[in-house]
C-alpha cells in the first residue's frame, strides 16, 4: 500500500497514473440505505434510495 500511496502522491506517479478521487456526500437527515422495518430487521429496501441512486448513476457515467 505504501508504494501505491507514493506513486499517487509524487509528480512522476501522477503523470504515470492520472486519477481523481470521488467522495460522494449524503444529504443531511438522509442515509445511503433505507431500513423500512428497522426495529425488527436490518434488511434494507429492495431499491436503492435517492442518494445511493445518484451516486451509482454517477459512477456508471464515469466508467463509461
Amino acid at each position: 500500500m505504501v508504494r501505491v500511496l507514493t506513486a499517487l502522491t509524487n509528480e512522476s506517479g501522477r503523470q504515470q497514473f492520472p486519477y481523481f478521487i470521488l467522495v460522494p456526500q449524503c444529504p443531511r437527515k438522509q442515509g445511503w440505505v433505507d431500513f423500512p422495518h428497522f426495529s425488527q430487521s436490518l434488511r434494507t429496501s429492495a431499491e436503492p434510495i435517492r442518494p445511493a441512486q445518484l451516486t451509482l448513476a454517477l459512477v456508471g457515467e464515469l466508467i463509461d
